[in-house]
């Protein structure tokens, strides 16, 4: 989630952090803070998933780390995280482990369904046919299967397709 971002320092931008907001309720989002430039970057408040520069962590995510951190109620003040919880968040951020032990909360895989009308796309190069040099795979495309991988090959096939047609595409131009 922190790219090649080091614990230490995700550590600096969680003391700064707390420096910076004392007072604000750890669990609410992942910390804004510098990116490479020094320019400020602002999370999406909106989204459920917090993205800045190369740090993506979702706040389900955050909360479990903070929990397996020892800062068992999100909302605790920063001003109340001492320093060896700020290095054991740091350290969980950039190298937690995890064991995969079952199937996901809704107990059942699924694909999305929708997508560009496949006669809206020329076949053998996966272009649209409402807008020339659009050339589109995956779940892009008007195609329900079923999972257990065939959506994965479909993803796959699709993408060598579009990827090949829009490169012989762009050699004849």
């Amino acid at each position: 989630w922190a790219g090649e971002m080091t614990a230490e320092e995700v550590f600096e931008l969680l003391e700064t952090e707390k420096k910076t907001h004392p007072n604000r309720s750890v669990g609410k989002r992942f910390p804004s803070y510098l990116d490479g430039d020094g320019d400020e970057v602002s999370p999406q408040k909106e989204s459920v998933a917090v993205e800045e520069a190369s740090v993506l962590i979702t706040r389900r995510l955050w909360l479990y780390l903070l929990k397996k951190a020892g800062l068992v109620s999100g909302e605790s003040k920063w001003s109340s995280v001492d320093r060896s919880a700020l290095l054991a968040v740091a350290n969980l951020v950039v190298a937690d482990t995890f064991q995969v032990s079952g199937r996901g909360m809704y107990k059942d895989e699924f694909v999305t369904c929708g997508g560009v009308l496949l006669k809206e796309v020329s076949m053998d190069s996966l272009e649209s046919k409402i807008v020339p040099g659009l050339f589109l795979a995956g779940e892009l495309l008007d195609i329900d299967g079923i999972t257990g991988g065939y959506n994965l090959q479909s993803a796959w096939t699709t993408g060598y397709i579009a990827g090949d047609s829009c490169g012989r595409s762009l050699i004849e131009e």
